[in-house]
């Protein structure tokens, strides 16, 4: 079943219409929260972050796979300095999605 997120301009906020979609994005939340440990959840800017990288990848990428690989990227690495997690992550996603389209287009 294709989710269906649709960005509403009077509210600036995005409603999940298919069910599967909203627990995709609490499974999301709850995987990033459960690595992240240190870094408290912000609600409905999560859901709409998640909601964004859902639209945004995840017809390209498995976001789930991809934050437990940003975890294990980042156990090796030094903070870089105060680039919030959330960017670093999205960051990470663009790379992800180049990588893969690259890889596919070279057999």
């Amino acid at each position: 079943m294709e989710q269906k997120i649709v960005p509403i301009k009077q509210t600036n906020k995005i409603e999940v219409f298919d069910k599967s979609s909203g627990s995709e994005i609490d499974r999301l939340i709850e995987t990033f929260y459960c690595l992240f440990d240190d870094y408290e959840p912000l609600g409905d800017k999560d859901r709409k972050y998640f909601a964004t990288l859902i639209e945004e990848f995840g017809g390209t990428i498995d976001i789930e796979y991809e934050i437990k690989q940003f975890y294990a990227w980042l156990l090796d690495r030094p903070s870089e300095g105060s680039t919030p997690l959330r960017t670093r992550f999205r960051a990470w996603l663009k790379t992800a999605a180049a990588y893969k389209k690259r890889k596919q287009k070279n057999g």
